[in-house]
């Protein structure tokens, strides 16, 4: 696989642990006024459920600096050339990890014929440079996405922060959807041992996405 297409899949995987948010609503671009996030651009769209709240992409940026590593190599790359999602949402609650969804577009300009199988691969095989304790729970998949094709996958690990000594019990899951030449990767956040409403609620916005 292209080293460019490397780099943005260690980037995004070490950039999906999403814990303490602020909770302040700034607004998010192209989002309407309602529970639906519309990306013209791209052709997506995502609901989110009333527990659930949008939030910028500044925020996230915030959180994920706040995110520990262990590899040093990997956290300056995250600082260096995270891209902003175009969509991203969170379930508050007082216990951390935050049940968070995010959408980031992907340019796979270089390799145009890797599939998202192939993605998703490579992606589990960067996991343990960037995590403690991760392990993959579901293997790589193809699925389909409002009837077009698509790859998922889920992994565990335990998640650190700065500021923080606790361990967590991370479960992390992707969604990878391929569009010509670029792909969409669609990631949620969780705890390990999340209860059957908030997964349920995951499995609901998921279902929501509209593509064209």
């Amino acid at each position: 696989m292209d080293k460019t297409i490397i780099k943005i899949i260690v980037l995004i995987l070490a950039s999906l642990t999403f814990v303490g948010c602020n909770n302040q609503d700034q607004g998010n671009h192209n989002r309407g006024m309602n529970n639906v996030h519309e990306d013209q651009l791209f052709g997506l769209s995502i609901s989110k459920l009333a527990s659930w709240k949008f939030i910028t992409s500044e925020e996230s940026r915030d959180r994920i600096r706040s995110t520990k590593l262990v590899d040093e190599n990997i956290e300056k790359l995250v600082l260096l050339f995270a891209s902003k999602p175009i969509v991203v949402m969170m379930k508050s609650r007082r216990h951390i990890p935050l049940p968070t969804i995010q959408i980031t577009v992907n340019p796979n300009d270089s390799s145009p014929d890797v599939s998202a199988i192939d993605i998703l691969l490579h992606l589990s095989r960067k996991g343990p440079n960037a995590f403690k304790g991760y392990s993959i729970v579901h293997p790589p998949e193809e699925i389909e996405i409002d009837g077009q094709k698509a790859a998922y996958m889920k992994a565990h690990y335990t998640g650190e922060f700065w500021g923080d000594n606790n361990l967590y019990p991370v479960s992390y899951e992707t969604w990878i959807v391929p569009r010509q030449r670029y792909f969409f990767m669609i990631s949620a956040v969780s705890s390990q041992s999340e209860d059957n409403k908030t997964q349920s609620e995951i499995t609901s916005i998921i279902k929501s996405i509209k593509l064209k």
